[in-house]
């Protein structure tokens, strides 16, 4: 593992606490308290001015200085003691899961700021030959199961949106009200992140895109642009849905987190290799 590789490495660790703040979008599951604190504590330890990512922000003008606006607003939301998304209480992590839209507003965005960052940076290795091939294979793995996941919980949120738009209507006689308004509102923003995720990745396999396609129709039906299949109901298309994409996450998240281990066990080595170095050179004994 080279210098540029352990500088790029900092970036991904930002990359990485924001992604996995998705957990907190998932019903049903108990949100992980340690994980919880090492994200809060690895966003503090991570965003200091002589870290990469902040050292990037200064290189790169006021543009740039909008990506450290955009992540201390989204710790502030998330990950302090005024956020109203999650709380800690009874050494508990407590999630309002009404909030999930916030969630992903700011993941989404900054996900992929920072994937493009990165990116830019392992083009910069290519060109002056300090690439490795492990850096590309964790971003690409990464970026891979973040967008199973993230469709995973934002199809789960349209499927239950969907079903609260349906029963509301159902109330009022099929008639249009200001509730059912709101939620064709958190529709259309729910429908709108799968659309940015698709515009911006870069994934050509098979597979992932037959589910990302899958998704689309989906919500082309669910908004009435296509027709129910002949004897299938919603119930049914949401089941195939989610079977399709569970189908890809497990061996997705395997494949990341392997390739996340090769590169932390070099990481570990390098670290250890420098700071013999350091100790060498203060040595006065050594004359090199």
């Amino acid at each position: 593992m080279n210098q540029m590789s352990n500088y790029i490495l900092g970036i991904y660790q930002v990359m990485l606490m924001v992604r996995d703040t998705l957990e907190y979008t998932m019903q049903g599951r108990k949100a992980d308290l340690r994980a919880y604190n090492e994200r809060k504590a690895g966003f503090k330890a991570l965003l200091v001015d002589n870290a990469p990512l902040p050292r990037f922000v200064a290189a790169n003008g006021e543009k740039s200085a909008k990506v450290m606006e955009n992540l201390q607003n989204f710790i502030k939301n998330v990950y302090s003691e005024q956020s109203t998304i999650v709380r800690i209480a009874s050494e508990e992590v407590r999630v309002d899961h009404a909030q999930h839209i916030q969630i992903y507003e700011q993941v989404i965005g900054l996900y992929q700021t920072l994937l493009d960052i990165v990116n830019g940076y392992m083009a910069f290795a290519k060109k002056e030959n300090q690439y490795e091939t492990i850096v590309g294979a964790v971003v690409e793995s990464d970026e891979y199961f973040y967008r199973v996941y993230s469709h995973l919980v934002i199809m789960d949120d349209i499927v239950a949106t969907f079903g609260e738009f349906n029963k509301v209507m159902k109330e009022n006689q099929g008639k249009q009200n200001p509730m059912a308004n709101y939620i064709i509102d958190d529709l259309k923003k729910l429908f709108g992140y799968l659309v940015f995720q698709k515009q911006h990745n870069k994934i050509r396999e098979v597979k992932y895109n037959e589910m990302v396609d899958h998704c689309f129709v989906l919500m082309e039906t669910m908004e009435g642009k296509r027709a129910l299949p002949e004897g299938k109901s919603f119930p049914d298309l949401f089941k195939v849905n989610k079977e399709l994409i569970l189908s890809l996450l497990s061996p997705a998240e395997f494949n990341w987190k392997a390739q996340f281990k090769n590169w932390m066990n070099e990481a570990v080595e390098y670290s250890r290799a420098q700071k013999e170095l350091a100790a060498k050179k203060k040595d006065p004994n050594d004359l090199v």
